[in-house]
């Protein structure tokens, strides 16, 4: 029996609502038209009147992210009729479309001749229910994102009844609004990228240069075995391994090599799951702080919306016994006289209290806490100066509630002040949506070039806080910029960047100085050392080695993308086993608890599907 529960604030459960036709005065029947920016482009609405009350809000298009965007386009609507009000909540985790939708109606409402002040004012009030529901499943997830979805479905596919809660209105978490890349070491030969000269100087500096510590020196033999493989075979797709990862990993983001050599395995069973369920991949590419084209998303979907299409297509169609409520964060864990997890305690956003048991475990998938800047802040102590309102590129669900209720259970924490900026974050509003030009040429306001675009998140977050304002531009061509017809890759609309003066669009590399108040020769020798290194693959300022073919920036329009570093992934949490198992602060497992994804110490991005999919297998797997 599969089940998917949304909380919603549906018309049934409106009562004692008390609604005020006419509250903004009389209108001229019929329908009418409104348009609001939201978060990806235009939101349209038909809105039609009878004489005293709104009886329909219709929208007709919109270009807001699915799956987060879902809850605002079907609530909205129906609570400015039943209300008949502008005054109405909007939804956490959507309120730019929720907002996007009122304004829309606020401008039918003044072409139907009514008081859009009056409606904006009117009152509120909505029943809550009280009622405690108890409810019993084999294994419990707690968080809907990309561990969540993912352990919710092995586990349904081993035979369990799982109950997964989620806090916001959809699932999703990060992994939705992310660029969607994991790594794919064992894609087909023909997807792999293909070897240039970039890349090879790349491998030859690097097994020339040898093992770099004590660490390198236990797997370097068998890595350089596995590099004389390779060229013994004479392919022309550029090099990898799980060795060669754990290696590269352990450089950018200082971990032990051991630590990273079970990673790829899961991966590769998760990115497999993906492939026979159909997904068809694109070739692999390098990623934004991590250049080896190992990294790759799904085909006809944008951002992280594909894993999630193939996740919610298993639960239909295989029947899976899975149930899943919106809107219901967990508040607490609940545990015996001996300390062992027994399940969760969630409140809806409706009101009801569930006490749900887990007979074989609870999985943890809330994710970090990069949304949280009081949390941020208090752990910090790698970015001097950060303050509260830090801007964020996450889901405002990543609030560290997990951590928290794990804590209270005596869980062990680690590495919680190591937190991720993320370097390409829109300046003025965090949004990673809309990001134009990828590595392809950074620049400072002055149109000076001052890192290698090559380089890890950290080096070039710490090298933008160098220049003035503390921000950058990423600028980039017609070729290169990820335009087309108007929108991004991702599928934004670009009129939503540049209404926030984030995008600076221009028909010349002097007109593009211009707008962003550099010198216009600065810019264009700036460009000009840019285009030869792309081309002969060296650069003599920074010892970048890595261009893809068409990043030369010669073709107009050319673009210009304010950035500045944002919150991105906190890689501190729980300290969990290698089968996620939560450990005490004394050593010892929190029996009947079970952490996946970046909830973990060490444990983030769309990875999370990987761990969150063997975890799952292994709370089964021990529960028999």
């Amino acid at each position: 029996m599969k089940k998917v529960v949304a909380i919603l604030l549906g018309l049934t459960l409106l009562l004692g609502l008390g609604t005020t036709a006419g509250a903004a005065g009389t209108y001229t029947p019929g329908t009418y038209s409104g348009t609001a920016m939201g978060k990806g482009g235009d939101v349209c609405v038909d809105v039609t009147f009878s004489e005293n009350a709104i009886e329909a809000v219709t929208i007709t298009s919109h270009a807001e992210t699915p799956g987060i965007s879902d809850p605002a386009i079907e609530e909205i609507p129906a609570e400015i009729v039943a209300y008949q009000s502008l005054g109405v909540d909007t939804i956490t985790g959507c309120t730019i479309t929720c907002d996007a939708i009122l304004d829309a109606v606020a401008q039918a409402v003044e072409q139907a001749g009514g008081d859009v002040e009056a409606l904006r004012s009117v009152k509120v009030e909505k029943v809550l229910n009280d009622a405690v529901i108890d409810l019993a499943a084999d294994v419990v997830v707690v968080g809907g994102g990309a561990a969540g979805m993912a352990a919710a479905v092995a586990a349904g596919e081993d035979g369990a009844h799982v109950v997964l809660v989620e806090k916001m209105g959809s699932i999703g978490g990060n992994a939705i609004i992310s660029g969607g890349w994991i790594e794919n070491i064992e894609i087909e030969d023909s997807l792999k990228a293909k070897n240039n000269e970039g890349y090879q100087k790349t491998l030859d500096e690097f097994f020339a240069a040898g093992p770099q510590d004590d660490q390198e020196k236990e797997v370097w033999d068998a890595l350089t075995a596995e590099y004389e493989a390779y060229l013994a075979k004479n392919v022309d797709y550029v090099f990898d391994s799980d060795l060669f990862l754990a290696v590269d990993y352990h450089r950018i983001e200082g971990g032990d090599v051991s630590g990273y050599l079970s990673y790829p395995q899961y991966s590769a069973a998760f990115d497999q799951w993906m492939t026979d369920a159909g997904c068809e991949w694109h070739v692999n590419s390098g990623i934004v702080g991590y250049q080896w084209p190992r990294w790759n998303t799904p085909k006809g979907y944008t951002k992280g919306n594909g894993y999630f299409a193939f996740l919610q297509k298993a639960i239909e169609e295989k029947n899976l016994n899975v149930e899943i409520y919106l809107n219901t964060p967990a508040t607490e864990l609940t545990t015996d006289e001996a300390g062992r997890v027994t399940g969760i305690v969630a409140q809806a956003r409706t009101g009801e209290t569930y006490n749900i048991a887990a007979d074989k475990g609870v999985i943890l998938c809330t994710g970090g806490f990069s949304a949280n800047g009081k949390m941020l802040v208090e752990y910090n102590t790698m970015w001097e100066g950060m303050t509260e309102d830090i801007n964020s590129d996450n889901s405002v669900g990543n609030t560290g509630d997990g951590i928290v209720m794990a804590q209270k259970l005596g869980a062990l924490t680690a590495a919680m002040d190591s937190e991720m900026l993320f370097p390409l974050a829109g300046a003025y509003t965090g949004s990673t949506e809309a990001i134009v030009g990828g590595n392809s040429l950074y620049v400072n306001k002055e149109g000076r070039r001052f890192v290698d675009e090559t380089a890890d998140r950290f080096a070039i977050c710490r090298a933008t806080f160098e220049q003035p304002d503390e921000m950058m531009y990423i600028v980039s061509d017609a070729k290169n910029s990820g335009v087309k017809d108007g929108y991004t890759i991702g599928g934004f609309d670009v009129n939503v960047p540049i209404q926030h003066g984030e995008l600076l669009v221009a028909d010349t590399l002097e007109e593009l100085a211009e707008k962003m108040g550099a010198d216009p020769a600065v810019l264009e020798a700036t460009v000009a050392k840019h285009n030869e290194a792309c081309k002969t693959f060296v650069d003599e300022e920074f010892g970048r080695s890595i261009y893809e073919d068409g990043m030369t920036i010669d073709t107009a329009p050319f673009y210009a993308y304010a950035s500045a570093p944002a919150a991105h992934i906190t890689i501190g949490g729980l300290i969990i086993t290698d089968d996620g198992e939560v450990v005490r602060d004394d050593g010892t497992l929190i029996e009947g608890l079970y952490a996946a994804g970046e909830v973990a110490c060490g444990y983030c991005g769309i990875s999370a599907f990987a761990y969150g999919m063997h975890t799952a297998h292994y709370v089964m797997e021990t529960a028999e």
